[in-house]
């Protein structure tokens, strides 16, 4: 299995690394296609750079683009970093989306900028608990620790009104973000599909009173995203002020979601999104 970076204390994120995320306010990120045995094939991303004009809201009736997955925007927007998987092919194989692994996060010309380990966890309720729950840590190019995202377990919400918490924390594990997914009868329920092409998880402060940003895993009808498996999308609204490491942290937690809600549905064969990204 993939080995932890040493925790060394509370990590910044400095050089390019900084520069590329101080320069950006969001972020469009595509998942490679897997031509062949998906199942044994390490996970790629590539991210792009996403300005206001690509989270336009609906007006009068005119469709916006929020909650669209446009290629033609992706491919001419700038390329600003690269995400791979480094995980053994057996843990991948045997363990699923539970398993543990390392995503290594460099600029288009491969410079380590950061990484995110997530460990092995099965997470299982125990009456109001959640014993293990899931969680990633985000780590600099010096393998200092920047931050930390986990489920926040919440058994009201959870069980009863369908809300699903990311809690984000700084190094000192002080609680700087809490990111929602509402799945009560909205239709994040049914997406991302055909039928329901956003899902959407909201960003709200660390007193949870305001929405400050948001990401959304976008279906689109290309050919790939109908055929290939792995093929998710995302889109990126950084909250306004937020340091480098708070975005690299938000990256994090969106490829927290995409474990916990995605990757299964990619392994069985199911595809993407709707109910199959629900289990």
């Amino acid at each position: 299995m993939s080995v932890a970076p040493q925790t060394v204390g509370g990590g910044i994120l400095d050089g390019p690394a900084k520069q590329v995320m101080d320069g950006t306010t969001g972020m469009m990120v595509r998942q490679t296609p897997k031509w062949c045995f998906p199942q044994m094939r390490m996970n790629e991303y590539e991210i792009a750079q996403a300005g206001p004009e690509h989270f336009t809201e609906p007006t009068d009736g005119a469709e916006g683009t929020r909650g669209i997955w446009n290629e033609k925007h992706y491919e001419n927007a700038p390329k600003i970093m690269n995400m791979k998987e480094d995980t053994p092919c057996w843990c991948k194989v045997l363990l699923l989306n539970k398993r543990e692994t390392t995503i290594n996060v460099s600029g288009t010309d491969g410079t380590q900028y950061f990484s995110m380990y997530k460990p092995f966890k099965l997470a299982i309720p125990i009456y109001c608990f959640l014993c293990c729950p899931e969680e990633i840590t985000t780590k600099n190019a010096k393998g200092e620790t920047v931050g930390r995202v986990a489920h926040d377990f919440r058994f009201v919400d959870e069980m009863c009104l369908g809300k699903q918490w990311n809690v984000i924390e700084d190094a000192s594990g002080t609680p700087i973000y809490h990111v929602e997914n509402n799945t009560c009868c909205n239709s994040n329920m049914f997406a991302p599909s055909v039928c329901c092409k956003e899902r959407e998880f909201v960003i709200w402060d660390a007193a949870q009173q305001n929405k400050v940003g948001h990401y959304s895993n976008l279906f689109s009808c290309n050919w790939k995203r109908l055929c290939l498996p792995g093929m998710d999308q995302y889109k990126i609204k950084m909250p306004e002020g937020a340091t480098a490491e708070q975005k690299a942290l938000i990256l994090s937690s969106m490829v927290l979601h995409e474990f916990m809600f995605f990757e299964q549905a990619e392994e069985d064969g199911s595809g993407g999104g709707g109910l199959a990204a629900m289990s």
